[in-house]
């Protein structure tokens, strides 16, 4: 009986570090307001818990889980057959034979050039991102040329 062996699982390049870290802070300040929203004092200075305020909390914990959600969605993964570009809203895989280039400069994210002459914005390589990003942009570029050299 014959085995394949398994196809290799999909290499993640970039994640975006600020945006992950901001979108973590902003999740964790709204749960805390959604959590003191809910608490109300009475008079006494006893806490109280209404129907109104429960809801208003409710709202502000799907507003954090919606921003934390977002804010690790964005991502560069990369295997044998391409690169899958999963952006905030979207996501497409364009195989290697169909990248030309690329690119980081003065834009706020990182471009993936196609030879058809589209480009396609990577907002998981982000210019705040410093060193990060250029290192992401270095890599993809190199498996870009093995990806070539394979003649793929």
């Amino acid at each position: 009986m014959d085995r394949t062996p398994p196809a290799p699982a999909p290499e993640v390049v970039a994640r975006p570090w600020f945006l992950r870290l901001a979108s973590r802070v902003v999740a964790s300040g709204t749960t805390g307001v959604a959590v003191l929203a809910a608490i109300g004092w009475d008079d006494d200075g006893q806490p109280v818990l209404s129907w109104p305020r429960l809801g208003w909390s409710m709202l502000g914990m799907a507003v954090a889980l919606t921003v934390g959600y977002l804010g690790s969605r964005p991502r560069v993964q990369v295997d044998p057959a391409g690169v899958l570009v999963v952006n905030l809203i979207g996501g497409r895989h364009v195989p290697w034979s169909a990248v030309r280039a690329v690119r980081l400069d003065g834009t706020r994210c990182a471009r993936l050039q196609t030879v058809g002459g589209a480009e396609l914005r990577l907002d998981a390589v982000r210019r705040i991102d410093r060193e990060y990003a250029t290192d992401a942009v270095t890599r993809l570029r190199d498996l870009l040329a093995a990806s070539r050299a394979r003649g793929s």
